[in-house]
C-alpha cells in the first residue's frame, strides 16, 4: 500500500536564516535528525517573530556526516 500524503514537519529556525531560505540563498540545512519521508516543511521563525511564516516542499533528504557536508 502506498501513502500519497506528504509527511509534514515543523522546522524551527532563526529569522535571519528564514530570510535566506525565502530569498533562495539558503538551500540546505544540517539537522541531527530529520524524517527520511518528510516532504512538506512548515517554517517556524523563533523570537522575535514567534510564528509560522511559510511552508515549502523538499525534493529529498540526504543523510551525511558534517565533514562530508562542508
Amino acid at each position: 500500500m502506498t501513502n500519497d500524503r506528504a509527511m509534514a514537519i515543523l522546522l524551527s529556525i532563526q529569522t535571519e536564516h528564514a530570510r535566506r531560505i525565502y530569498a533562495g540563498d539558503k538551500r540546505a540545512e544540517l539537522r541531527k535528525s530529520f524524517p527520511q519521508d518528510a516532504r512538506l516543511v512548515f517554517l517556524y521563525e523563533t523570537a522575535p517573530v514567534s510564528a509560522v511564516t511559510g511552508a515549502f516542499l523538499i525534493d529529498k533528504v540526504q543523510k551525511t556526516s558534517v565533514e562530508q557536508a562542508i
